[in-house]
């Protein structure tokens, strides 16, 4: 796009978001979820059985009641990937 060979690029949100904050150039202009037309968040993964599910659950509310998530996602230029809370094996692609 910057080069002017293209007019417009469809690809990870991370990227063009990023890129879009960084250099102020390019313009993020919309998003489409990676499992559409189900939802595809990112994932924590963990061993099965391993004990960890829970704390790392609260930990990651945590960050989202405290405010320290959403700053990492600001910084980042991710905001509109931002959910509300952390949720264990939720429904989506697997189904």
């Amino acid at each position: 796009i910057q080069s002017g060979r293209a007019d417009a690029t469809f690809g990870p949100n991370v990227t063009g978001a990023y890129k879009s904050l960084l250099t102020g150039k390019t313009k993020l202009v919309g998003t489409v979820p990676g499992g559409w037309p189900k939802t595809a968040n990112i994932a924590v993964t963990l061993k099965k059985g391993n004990g960890l599910v829970d704390a790392v659950q609260a930990s990651l509310n945590s960050a989202i009641a405290s405010g320290a998530y959403i700053k990492v996602l600001d910084r980042w230029g991710e905001s509109v990937e931002k959910i509300d809370h952390s949720e264990i094996n939720p429904p989506g692609l697997g189904d």
